[in-house]
């Protein structure tokens, strides 16, 4: 999935629609270890979906992208000043 919300909007979104129906994120493991988000590695075994920004894409190495398509569920999001402004 591909939006435009805020991070945390776009995962509770992606819940709710069923594009992720279960699998645990990097938030999630965190919480359940009650660690700092830092401390969880994307190849964490336990992390089977990612949620991460679009701004992000031209970024991402092509050992990242490897590890991020071999998650269950991958939900992109977008978020900048412009797209949150009205138009007047």
């Amino acid at each position: 999935m591909v939006t435009g919300d805020h991070p945390v909007t776009a995962e509770a979104i992606a819940r709710k629609v069923g594009i992720i129906r279960g699998s645990r994120t990097m938030e999630d493991v965190a919480n359940q270890r009650g660690i700092p988000l830092s401390e969880v590695k994307l190849e964490d075994p336990e992390v089977q979906a990612v949620a991460f920004n679009g701004y992000e894409l031209t970024k991402i190495s092509q050992e990242t992208w490897d590890t991020i398509l071999s998650k269950q569920e991958v939900n992109a999001h977008k978020k900048s000043d412009f797209s949150s402004k009205k138009k007047e």
